[in-house]
């Protein structure tokens, strides 16, 4: 929801930057939540519950925060083929499209889209791993301790942090030019991922050598957290992000938990350090998606910009034909 929102609060030329800003937030969150756990589940983790209770507590103060201070926002006022040179709106009636069950079948029908659901999958089963078992993976085979381990996933996450807000500018600054963006997201996946594979396989190091691998591999995997979402956002109308958000988040979560389940399965028969390096090719793999979207995307961003002016249009025209 929160993403799909971005295409109606932010324009062609800023989604990227406002893409980043909540990406760096989750990011942060996700690495400091990680220390809190460590340290409240105490050294044996038999504590593990009020993490959860902990983290829960501010999302409610959070929520009627929203509520009464972002109004709702427009459809479809930041749409490239709504406006003018200048800016301004060309349409005198709100744009009132609603997605339909013929609109959401389009969705799978556009390419770009259809690779966007694909690569998250792959690309999201290193994700998983990092979330639900890297930490133990440094205590039970590392020799980290149970508190400063979390230090290590915020460093991946500060990293990933500072790789959203490039690859948010990265999106805005090749607006214009957006074949390039999946490929410097095929690019900067696969090569994220060989940091993270030398982490797993070096012996037992310091836990700061642990952070100063993590950092540039957050920083190169981040890039492509934000930059595929502004590429999603760019290729859906209005009426159909929200549906498209809710089948990526689907495909991500799938990478994640089911993801996760297969790499334990893994790490069961042949151990935490080949299932852990298995799993990390998950970005190898979602980077070809990447790099197939190099031929599509900018020919279905102006297929949905064409169909956002010519519903416009339409729907002007009934309104001035009613009596």
């Amino acid at each position: 929801l929160m993403f799909s929102l971005f295409g109606d609060l932010f324009s062609l030329e800023t989604r990227g930057k406002a893409t980043a800003a909540a990406l760096t937030a989750v990011n942060v969150g996700g690495g400091f939540g990680q220390i809190m756990a460590g340290f409240v589940a105490g050294p044996d983790g038999s504590n593990w519950k009020l993490p959860f209770v902990i983290v829960a507590v501010p999302a409610y103060f959070i929520v009627v925060l929203l509520y009464f201070t972002v109004p709702e926002p427009p459809r479809g006022t930041k749409e490239e083929s709504l406006l003018d040179e200048d800016g301004n709106l060309l349409l005198t009636e709100t744009y009132g499209e609603k997605v339909t069950w013929a609109k959401f079948k389009q969705l799978f029908k556009t390419p770009t889209i259809v690779l966007v659901f694909l690569q998250g999958i792959p690309a999201s089963l290193p994700w998983g791993v990092l979330l639900g078992l890297f930490n133990d993976f440094l205590i039970e085979e590392k020799n980290v301790d149970r508190g400063p381990s979390g230090f290590v996933v915020l460093a991946f996450g500060a990293g990933a942090a500072i790789g959203a807000i490039l690859g948010g500018y990265i999106a805005d600054w090749l607006k214009h030019k957006m074949r390039f963006i999946p490929l410097i997201m095929g690019l900067t996946t696969s090569f994220g991922a060989v940091p993270m594979i030398l982490l797993i396989q070096l012996p037992p190091m310091s836990v700061i050598a642990y952070m100063l691998v993590s950092v540039p591999s957050g920083i190169i995997i981040g890039i492509t957290g934000s930059a595929v979402k502004v590429i999603l956002l760019n290729v859906a109308t209005p009426e159909t992000r929200g549906s498209a958000f809710s089948v990526f988040n689907l495909f991500d979560d799938l990478g994640k938990g089911g993801g996760a389940f297969v790499v334990a399965v893994i790490v069961s028969a042949l151990g935490r350090t080949t299932g852990l390096t298995i799993s990390m090719l998950g970005w190898v793999l979602g980077a070809v998606a990447h790099f197939a979207m190099y031929f599509f995307v900018e020919k279905d961003y102006k297929n949905a910009q064409e169909l956002i002016a010519a519903q416009a249009k339409q729907a002007s025209a009934m309104r001035v034909s009613e009596p």
